[in-house]
């Protein structure tokens, strides 16, 4: 097996070795000189002949690249781009090679193939972020690993070559719980999730070309892409917290739904699933306990997200 390193803007400028395929020992190679993206290709010999190339690559570090390029913000309509209107045509983006597992099987020369297609196609942004695999990217406290800021550094720099802005996204349906129990409402799991962002935003917050984005089609509960409670305790206790906020007694609750409601302080359970459909009313329910806990949720979903957002801003990052 033959493996060579070179300059993608220098592809003369090989440093090559060669391995028997059997051998377990690291591979080693010259380290290269000067910035920039690297590719890495590897020829699987049968005598002389090439049975299989693959590729690879890495780009060293460039800080001023990096911090450089197009500055994308908004106004109260659009996204801009260096000031500009920008009439946003793009994509959500991961990689051809391993789809929603880019982050653990990353390939930067695969990205800069793609990249450059999406590029050459007329696209002018593109979406991207963690769909899975949370624990792959952070330890128990959701403290980022080096390597995942290192990825998102060398996916960013590639995005960089193209000039396309990168809306980043940190959870998809549900925000990961990092050990706790309900995703918005189990303080730590909050506070996991918050250190998640806040150490992956400070590393890059003055990115110019860089939107932070929180969560990808949003659930409130395990129930995805449905209205329905999640049916934890701390759901519960907030729920309750929430009615005797918002109603002054419990006959006040009882009228406003139009159903009997425990007295004193006896739980008020959620919302069964009967409830939220329409035959929910031939067996003596109704809509409006439903109507409240569509308030309550979207109220939940609403403090998270200002959570989140204040955890981005305390790192000087006005991306999101």
């Amino acid at each position: 097996m033959k493996i060579s390193v070179f300059p993608e803007a220098e592809p003369s400028q090989r440093s090559e070795t060669t391995v028997a395929p059997s051998s377990t020992e690291p591979i080693v190679l010259p380290a290269p000189s000067g910035k920039g993206l690297f590719i890495v290709e590897a020829h699987l010999l049968e005598g002389d002949k090439v049975r299989a190339v693959y590729h690879s690559g890495f780009w060293i570090r460039d800080e001023a690249y990096l911090r450089s390029g197009p500055r994308l913000t908004v106004n109260k309509d659009y996204f801009e781009l260096d000031g500009h209107p920008l009439a946003v045509v793009g994509t959500t983006y991961m990689s051809g090679e391993a789809q929603r597992l880019y982050f653990e099987y990353p390939n930067v020369y695969v990205w800069n193939q793609e990249l450059g297609q999406i590029h050459g196609a007329g696209l002018n942004m593109i979406r991207t972020g963690w769909w899975t695999g949370w624990d792959k990217f952070c330890n128990e406290n959701g403290e980022p690993y080096d390597r995942t800021l290192r990825t998102l550094e060398a996916y960013l720099m590639t995005a960089r070559k193209y000039g396309l802005p990168v809306q980043f996204n940190f959870f998809a349906f549900l925000p990961e719980v990092l050990g706790g129990v309900n995703p918005y409402l189990d303080p730590q799991a909050e506070r996991r999730q918050r250190t998640l962002i806040s150490l992956v935003v400070a590393r890059f917050h003055d990115v110019p070309f860089l939107a932070w984005d929180f969560i990808n089609e949003p659930s409130i509960s395990q129930h995805l892409w449905t209205m329905r409670p999640n049916g934890d305790p701390i759901e519960l206790a907030s729920w309750n917290a929430w009615l005797a906020k918002r109603y002054p007694d419990r006959a006040a609750l009882a009228a406003a739904w139009n159903l009997p409601v425990p007295a004193g302080q006896g739980t008020i359970p959620l919302p069964d699933d009967i409830e939220f459909t329409l035959r929910s009313a031939y067996i003596g329910r109704n809509s409006l306990k439903v109507y409240d806990f569509f308030l309550f949720a979207q109220e939940v979903f609403a403090n998270w997200v200002h959570t989140m957002r204040d955890a981005v801003r305390a790192t000087g990052s006005h991306n999101s």
